[in-house]
């Protein structure tokens, strides 16, 4: 069965938020993560599903106040779903949705003790820069 990507809404707040302590091995996670990105930023925020159930997410959105660039804020995939391209899925679908409004430039920040994906420079085209 392939994953489904969808854009975050309001309604999945509770859902991501119930999971995502879990998914990061019961550390405290989800005050990291504020109900205003599936509010104000469901456009370049996704969710992704399989067999109707909540996969990951990636909350993301366009900086107001540096034009061109687009910025990924979290991104969490279920344990059960890791090792499967679920995670480059979820980036693939941002990188389009913030190409789509002229973003050329693109950041992302880190869970703290986080030891994965902190690398800057070009990757697949693209300019990344780790916070």
């Amino acid at each position: 069965m392939t994953f489904q990507i969808r854009h975050l809404s309001a309604a999945d707040y509770p859902l991501v938020i119930s999971a995502i302590d879990h998914w990061w091995g019961s550390r405290p996670m989800a005050d990291k993560l504020p109900r205003l990105f599936f509010e104000h930023f469901a456009d370049t925020s996704f969710a992704a599903e399989r067999d109707g159930r909540l996969a990951g997410f990636l909350a993301g959105f366009i900086s107001q106040s540096r034009p061109g660039e687009a910025y990924i804020h979290f991104v969490g995939v279920d344990p059960a779903q890791r090792g499967g391209g679920l995670g480059r899925l979820l980036y693939e679908a941002f990188f389009r949705a913030a190409q789509a409004r002229r973003c050329a430039c693109f950041r992302a920040s880190h869970p703290p003790g986080s030891t994965r994906n902190h690398h800057c420079g070009r990757r697949g085209g693209r300019q990344s820069r780790a916070h």
